[in-house]
């Protein structure tokens, strides 16, 4: 007898994976690490080699958007896991002007995105505490998972997601006290899609 294994889908590439620490950042709430993370993120997110980006344990204080945006497709595909891993990670906002604590802009196709166990403390200054867009048409950001964060006190959405972000899932996710919703689901301005959160 003879036995036939069934045929599996290659599993996505692993993805490469960075902490924080190694671009400078310090986590003691008073030190401003906003640059540091900023070019953390840089370097994680990458074009098609993005990966998974580790924030340690610890206390960062942001002065200014933190800001991830994806080249234009098909250049800026993101088809593997990516993400942000930061149990026990704080972003403390010292924000002003109105603009997101953390800011995620798709205008390529991003699956397996995660992030997991950040927590984002507002100052009621900022705008969302994290915002995920992706407006345009034929750009989507799918397959997605927010685990495990916690975003308050900011002066907008605690979560908000615009556009073709789809196919997604929250799970433990504590959004309170911020200015606006909760969370925030909605159609972009060319009238994209958002379904099955």
């Amino acid at each position: 007898l003879t036995t036939a294994s069934a045929a599996t889908a290659a599993a996505p590439p692993s993805a490469k994976r960075l902490s924080a620490n190694e671009f400078g950042t310090v986590g003691d709430g008073a030190t401003d690490d906003t640059q540091a993370l900023q070019s953390a993120l840089d370097a994680t997110f990458s074009g098609r080699e993005a990966g998974l980006l580790t924030i340690p344990p610890g206390v960062y204080r942001i002065t200014r958007s933190l800001r991830v945006e994806t080249a234009d497709k098909p250049a800026g595909n993101i088809t593997h896991r990516s993400g942000i891993m930061a149990q026990g990670a704080i972003l403390v906002s010292a924000i002003t002007d109105g603009s997101p604590v953390l800011n995620i802009v798709s205008r390529a196709t991003v699956r397996f995105a995660l992030i997991e166990g950040l927590q984002i403390q507002g100052n009621g200054k900022e705008g969302h505490g994290l915002s995920i867009t992706c407006e345009q048409r034929g750009r989507y950001f799918y397959n997605f998972c927010l685990r495990d964060l916690v975003v308050q006190g900011c002066g907008g959405d605690g979560c908000h997601l615009i556009g073709n972000v789809f196919e997604g899932q929250l799970f433990n996710c504590y959004f309170r006290d911020n200015r606006g919703n909760g969370a925030t689901f909605g159609h972009g301005k060319e009238d994209t899609v958002l379904s099955a959160i």
